[in-house]
C-alpha cells in the first residue's frame, strides 16, 4: 500500500491547529486496516482516496436529539470512557442546533466532499427502514430503495 497521503498546499492551510489535525489524521490513514468516525469535511480529500467504502448512519433527527440528551443526563459532570480524560460530557444549545440541521447545512458538504473526493467509493447510507420505505414509495411506487439519496 502507498505510504504517501497528499497534504493541502501551505496556502491553504491557515490555522496552525488545524494543519495539526490534518497530519495526525494523514498519519492514522497509512496504517492497514483503520475504520474512521466523523462527519468532518476537511479530511475527505485525505480520507476517501484511502477508503474501501464508508458507512453512513442517517438517523432522524429527534433521535439523534434524544440520544445527545440521554447521554448527557447520563454522564453529566463526568468523562465517558471513549472520551479524552478531562472532558466533561456537555451539551448545549449550538451543538443541539448541529443536530437539528445536519441533514440541511452539513450533510450537502459530505455529498459534495465524497463527490470531489471519492467519487468511486461506495457509500452505504443506513437509515431507518419506515424512512426508507416512506422515500422508495414516494419516488417509485415500489417498497424498495437503493439506499442513495439524491443530493
Amino acid at each position: 500500500m502507498d505510504q504517501r497521503v497528499d497534504l493541502p498546499p501551505r496556502q491553504q492551510i491557515t490555522d496552525l491547529k488545524q494543519a495539526a489535525k490534518h497530519i495526525r489524521t494523514a498519519r492514522r490513514i497509512l496504517v492497514i486496516g483503520w475504520i474512521m468516525d466523523g462527519t468532518n469535511p476537511s479530511s475527505l480529500d485525505i480520507r476517501l482516496p484511502r477508503t474501501d467504502f464508508v458507512v453512513w448512519v442517517r438517523m432522524p433527527r429527534l433521535v439523534c436529539i434524544w440520544g445527545a440528551i440521554s447521554r448527557w443526563a447520563k454522564w453529566i459532570g463526568r468523562t465517558r470512557p471513549e472520551m479524552a480524560p478531562g472532558c466533561i460530557e456537555k451539551i448545549d444549545w449550538e451543538f443541539l442546533r448541529f443536530i437539528w440541521t445536519f441533514e440541511e447545512k452539513f450533510a450537502p458538504r459530505l455529498v459534495a466532499g465524497i463527490a470531489a473526493h471519492g467519487p468511486e467509493v461506495p457509500v452505504l447510507q443506513l437509515e431507518p427502514f419506515l424512512a426508507r420505505l416512506q422515500h422508495s414509495v414516494g419516488s417509485n411506487g415500489v417498497g424498495w430503495s437503493t439506499g442513495r439519496r439524491a443530493s
